[in-house]
């Protein structure tokens, strides 16, 4: 028999800044290159709201988690977790590292401390980072982050670190209308999109800072929040925007598929993606897929493709900085900068290709 990998995701719904967004096309190229994989979503959610493709994904839905989780346990080569933060994924890996198979531990920020994610009391009573055994148990740790890279290195919680980026399927992005260079609004308006959701972890407010005190630097931009709005955030947000005066200058939309985060990136002249922990770079590949600029912090900007956007570090003084080097370009030269960032993602980290990399380290486990 040959390998058979199970990713395991929170949701199997695609909504904006979700990793399922960017895995859907590892588990299409991986089944290219003969490799069996399946995927797994954790919340429940009806294979009916996974309308990033056709694919039958296996639920945990509570009562039946344990036959699910043997299932899983009794079929797979390997279980791939992209994401650490759901009491689930733990379960499934106690029950993995019991049958002896071999899991892998993507964190997306989950092993990772910073001021919107702090040690917990329970956290500094048992060490480091809570979990410690099974996380110490998988097999490897990959990150497509440098920052996140650098942070599990410093404190060795795994024996192996293996940077892996996240690709993407350039193809999904090369119709006429995606590929083409991003044109000004008919309005006059020029379109600052952030695809995730609403939360001040993800580095709303500073990217509204920055842009109000630009001042004339940033006249004849907008910006709009696509994604899932989280608790009450949305509605502290705005009043504050009525104070600056942005009231016509930013919007709040849904964006719970692909179609519609493609259709708010055709609308882009730059995506921002300032996150203020480590996340997954899934706007900012989409983004450079569209043929789309973008500027993204150390916590989001894609392995491999630091050099081909403009990244700055993690304080809000970087972006302010940063944002007015960018928003003095001509719209031909910011054009060119995406289109050289999309000539390496075509090179390099389109799923055909970097599934490569994907096989020979599941290999290497197996």
């Amino acid at each position: 028999m040959g390998m058979r990998i199970f990713h395991v995701v929170e949701s199997s719904v695609p909504e904006a800044g979700s990793v399922s967004v960017l895995v859907q096309g590892l588990l299409g190229a991986l089944r290219n290159k003969g490799i069996e994989s399946h995927a797994v979503s954790l919340n429940g959610s009806s294979p009916e709201e996974n309308t990033a493709s056709s694919d039958v994904w296996h639920q945990l839905d509570g009562a039946g988690d344990e036959t699910a989780i043997g299932t899983i346990v009794s079929d797979a080569s390997l279980v791939h977790f992209h994401g650490w933060g759901h009491p689930k994924a733990r379960r499934l890996a106690i029950a993995m590292r019991k049958a002896g198979k071999p899991y892998v531990i993507s964190p997306l920020g989950c092993l990772s401390y910073g001021p919107y994610r702090k040690r917990s009391w329970s956290d500094r009573l048992v060490g480091p980072f809570r979990h410690k055994p099974l996380i110490r148990a998988a097999a490897a740790l990959t990150t497509g982050n440098e920052r996140e890279a650098e942070d599990l290195l410093r404190r060795r919680v795994n024996a192996k670190i293996q940077r892996l980026p996240y690709g993407i399927d350039l193809a999904d992005y090369d119709e006429k209308s995606d590929a083409q260079p991003v044109a000004p609004d008919p309005s006059g308006v020029r379109w600052v999109l952030m695809l995730g959701p609403v939360h001040p972890v993800e580095g709303l407010i500073p990217l509204l800072k920055s842009l109000y005190e630009l001042g004339p630097f940033s006249e004849g931009w907008s910006v709009v929040f696509a994604g899932r709005e989280v608790g009450d955030w949305r509605r502290m947000l705005e009043p504050a925007i009525v104070r600056k005066g942005g009231q016509d200058r930013v919007r709040f939309v849904e964006a719970a598929d692909v179609k519609t985060q493609r259709r708010w990136l055709r609308k882009a002249s730059l995506l921002a993606a300032p996150s203020l922990h480590t996340r997954c770079p899934v706007s900012a590949m989409q983004a450079v897929a569209a043929g789309v600029p973008v500027v993204a912090s150390a916590h989001s900007a894609p392995l491999g493709l630091e050099d081909e956007m403009w990244v700055f570090g993690t304080t809000r003084a970087e972006l302010k900085i940063t944002l007015r080097k960018i928003l003095e370009l001509s719209d031909e030269q910011r054009t060119a900068m995406a289109q050289r960032a999309r000539d390496a993602v075509r090179s390099r980290f389109d799923w055909s290709v970097l599934s490569d990399d994907y096989v020979q380290f599941y290999r290497n486990l197996v």
